[in-house]
């Protein structure tokens, strides 16, 4: 099978009565987000680097926290999961129910083609280190 012909998995998102679908965050989307982003990436990282159970602070459950406290960044990542990186405003005028319902999708998506929280967040604090120190050698 060619890769040109693997469908990406995405989840509908309902407003009223229109959707939009979602995809799973790749390395694409990380890198973006950084770009836009660097300050609260670097507080998310310090976050996922906490003493607590990491698994516990994203969970469906505490997303809509962390959405009220980097509500741009979700913004941004919603509109970029649903390859339209130019939505961001208009992501930032849904119901805060609708931008958790897609942020649950696209958690999901995400954590299903790897295995799980567990299984990720290694991969996504490596990532995420390598990228920050790109990006600060860049800019300095």
């Amino acid at each position: 099978m060619d890769l040109k012909n693997i469908t990406i998995p995405s989840e509908p998102v309902n407003v009223g009565e229109q959707s939009f679908n979602v995809h799973g965050i790749g390395v694409q989307t990380i890198a973006a987000l950084l770009q836009m982003h660097p300050q609260v990436v670097e507080s998310l990282f310090d976050l996922l680097m906490g003493d607590e159970d990491v698994s516990e602070k994203f969970q469906p459950d505490n997303i809509a926290t962390l959405v009220l406290q980097y509500r741009d960044f979700f913004a941004d990542m919603i509109a970029l999961s649903a390859h339209e990186k130019e939505s961001g405003d208009v992501v930032r005028q849904l119901p805060v129910g609708v931008q958790i319902n897609a942020l649950t999708a696209i958690y999901k998506l995400t954590l299903d083609s790897v295995g799980g929280v567990k299984k990720l967040l290694p991969l996504l604090v490596e990532t995420v280190k390598a990228a920050n120190t790109s990006m600060k050698a860049i800019t300095a």
